[in-house]
């Protein structure tokens, strides 16, 4: 059988469409694996697939950050040319 491999960010969003799908696949006897966050291991487990963990999770990563302790920084446009 074959090997399939899912990604997706580690959103309930983005997870929870693909879990029929995994199950289906891992019942008919492919290899599931499903690479995302830490915080849905259990989840994709559920579904039979094998988790393959981010090695840092994108919803701590991905947070916008300040120096001024206020909104995030504003990113410069590029000048017209």
């Amino acid at each position: 059988m074959s090997r399939i491999l899912f990604t997706s960010m580690p959103f309930a969003g983005h997870i929870r469409p693909g879990l029929p799908i995994a199950r289906e696949l891992v019942d008919a006897g492919h290899e599931v694996l499903w690479y995302t966050g830490q915080k849905y291991a259990a989840l994709v487990a559920g579904s039979g697939a094998t988790f393959v963990p981010y090695p840092t999770s994108p919803s701590t990563s991905m947070t916008p950050r300040s120096t001024s302790g206020g909104a995030p920084t504003a990113r410069p446009r590029p000048s017209p040319v």
